[in-house]
């Protein structure tokens, strides 16, 4: 029969031999979540010290030692411990350029980015309506990228992913509609809790919007709550709060009159929104996809301070391109193991009788480091980690002109601090009001996010008391071991990603009209960029007046993958609209693991006029 022990959970990667070698061992074996701590008198213990003496053998002076579980296999007295793997990276985004697409006229164009990746043949399944609709075989370049374009596909709303990989789905929707000539813009947010403060900076036709203005959360195309009624100074800025508390993403809607416009909360969902610490080494550091109180800035992701403890060491920056590592305490043995965990490859360092107040500096791989510390501080086995995020150095810059007349032809510079060698820059121009629920640097950030979520749900911080004597109610026969083996899975590997050398099967694309793929008529107003019905239908007892308006204007101006090496310029000639275009650039360098995302305005405007029209009796 399996005896249970209660005092510890089962390690499956743990498995007992000699319940009373382990036994004799005491307290002078304990295991970590990360590492095993042998005192010096675990020789002695074990029996084996009296061994090695009638064998002839000299035992010289036995100091304590500190194992490392996430390498190589340890046969330890009456025990052996199988490697812990790593928790993997999966570093890849799949984004679109705007939220919704006009059915029969707009290119939908995805952008894949997986710098782990060169030349990686991939599927790319589209869902319609939560039906498949069809694979496409693509390949990214030797950067990782991959700008796939669509046409021609029905009204309806849309999930994007990539088989055979856990990413979050990209979501878009193809309807009819057109642009509300109003403009929002979110210049300031931050998260306490489940509250979200904002300011809005609303605009139309490139004047200021002045006034009482309307705003409603939206959680995935659903109102939340009340409308909040606002108002706008002569800046047309104004100031809200909203309670983020479901599962995201939220977006703010803004009314004023019969205009509206729309915001993305990029971030938003849930688990990327919640805090995470991580690092506890005197004093907490917390991570969310939201900008947070007194936050810095990180590639996406927002980092700010906590409470402070008294662990024996201090980190005293968790970005940097190296790790400051100081005791506060005299410490006897530390390892420190540097685990890079985008390529899975660690580094280990050993160091002996630390004086208190000596900082370590230990470089960070790039794009960030996991630090495992294991040490014995007065006799007592010690384990923490934290995770140290590298700042990039691609110094990506974009300019563009601040304000010209519609139609104007345009020049957009791009820089990077790679004067040697060309670096990938996805540019995109398009209309400001066109909303986009991501973009490759937030989901990047998100990956990263959920990989140290993973290492602190594996990993702990504190005095290690766990004896590996503890375990002895787990201990079975080989039979019994193999029984348990079987009914007990073990933690599965951390995931790899391999580019696959046969070509994915391609599931032909469902016919637009067979059941119940394309709606038999246009679907409601979707979510989107200050987007209102085509075909506004008014009251009963109310009047419609129709202005004559063009509807035609291009959206997106430009779409595409540059090159730039040291500076680039890129020519553009925009719309005719009066408007307001966002110039977004997202650079990517998968040989140093950098990335970085710049983003500028440009207003296009022009004096107000009006047409009079007399009769032709009136004099000139």
């Amino acid at each position: 029969m399996i005896q249970q022990n209660l005092a510890v959970e089962y390690d499956p990667f743990l498995q007992i031999t000699d319940v009373s070698l382990i036994e004799k061992l005491g307290d002078s074996v304990n295991i970590g979540s990360w590492f095993v701590f042998l005192k010096p008198d675990w020789l002695h213990r074990s029996g084996m010290e009296q061994l090695l003496t009638v064998s002839g053998l000299t035992v010289n002076s036995i100091k304590a030692a500190i194992l490392f579980r996430g390498r190589d296999e340890l046969t330890l007295p009456g025990a052996t411990l199988s490697p812990k793997p790593l928790p993997g990276s999966q570093l890849i985004s799949l984004t679109s350029d705007k939220a919704i697409y006009r059915a029969n006229r707009d290119t939908v164009r995805l952008l894949i980015a997986a710098p782990l990746l060169p030349h990686a043949a991939l599927t790319l399944r589209l869902r319609l309506s939560g039906n498949d609709y069809a694979d496409y075989p693509l390949t990214l370049d030797r950067y990782g990228l991959c700008l796939w374009s669509l046409q021609g596909l029905p009204e309806g709303e849309y999930e994007a992913a990539l088989v055979g990989i856990e990413a979050i789905d990209c979501r878009f929707e193809v309807a009819e509609y057109r642009l509300s000539p109003l403009n929002a813009e979110l210049v300031e947010q931050q998260l306490s809790g489940h509250v979200l403060r904002y300011m809005l900076v609303v605009s139309a036709f490139g004047q200021p919007y002045s006034g009482q203005i309307d705003v409603e959360l939206q959680e995935r195309g659903e109102r939340i709550g009340q409308r909040a009624k606002l108002s706008c100074n002569r800046q047309g800025q104004c100031r809200g709060v909203v309670q983020l508390i479901g599962a995201g993403p939220y977006t703010l809607n803004i009314f004023a009159g019969d205009r509206t416009a729309t915001v993305a909360l990029k971030g938003s969902e849930q688990e990327r929104r919640e805090t995470l610490v991580i690092s506890e080494l005197g004093e907490v550091r917390e991570v969310s996809l939201l900008p947070l109180s007194q936050s810095n800035a990180w590639r996406g992701m927002y980092i700010t301070r906590g409470a402070s403890n008294n662990e024996p060491f201090v980190m005293p920056r968790v970005v940097g391109s190296e790790a400051e590592i100081t005791p506060r305490a005299p410490v006897e043995l530390l390892k420190v193991v540097i685990v890079d965990a985008v390529r899975g490859a660690s580094e280990e360092h050993v160091f002996e009788h630390l004086p208190a107040g000596q900082p370590l500096l230990l470089p960070v791989p790039a794009p960030y480091g996991i630090m495992l510390l294991g040490a014995f501080i007065d006799g007592q086995a010690w384990e923490g980690w934290c995770s140290v995020l590298r700042p990039g150095e691609l110094q990506l810059q974009c300019e563009a002109p601040k304000e010209v007349r519609p139609g104007a032809r345009i020049t957009v510079k791009l820089r990077t601090a790679r004067s040697d060698r060309p670096v990938p820059v996805q540019l995109i121009i398009k209309d400001a009001r066109l909303i986009a629920p991501g973009d490759p640097q937030v989901e990047l950030a998100a990956r990263i996010k959920k990989n140290l979520a993973d290492w602190r749900e594996q990993s702990g911080t504190g005095i290690v008391e766990r004896k590996l004597s503890d375990y002895r109610g787990y201990y079975s026969p080989p039979f019994a071991r193999m029984t348990r083996a079987m009914a007990m899975p073990l933690s599965a590997p951390s995931p790899q990603f391999l580019a696959s050398t046969s070509a994915p099967s391609i599931r032909q694309p469902t016919t637009p009209l067979s059941a119940g793929l394309a709606p038999s008529h246009p679907p409601a107003t979707p979510i989107g960029a200050g987007l209102v019905p085509a075909r506004p239908s008014a009251p009963a007892n109310e009047s419609q007046t129709l202005t004559r308006i063009r509807l035609s204007f291009a959206e997106v101006i430009f779409n595409e993958i540059v090159m730039v090496q040291g500076e680039a310029e890129v020519e553009v000639k925009l719309g005719d609209s009066i408007t307001r275009y966002s110039v977004e650039a997202f650079a990517l360098e998968p040989q140093t693991m950098d990335w970085q995302r710049a983003e500028t305005e440009i207003n296009a405007v022009q004096p107000v006029y009006g047409e009079l029209t007399v009769s032709p009796f009136v004099f000139p």
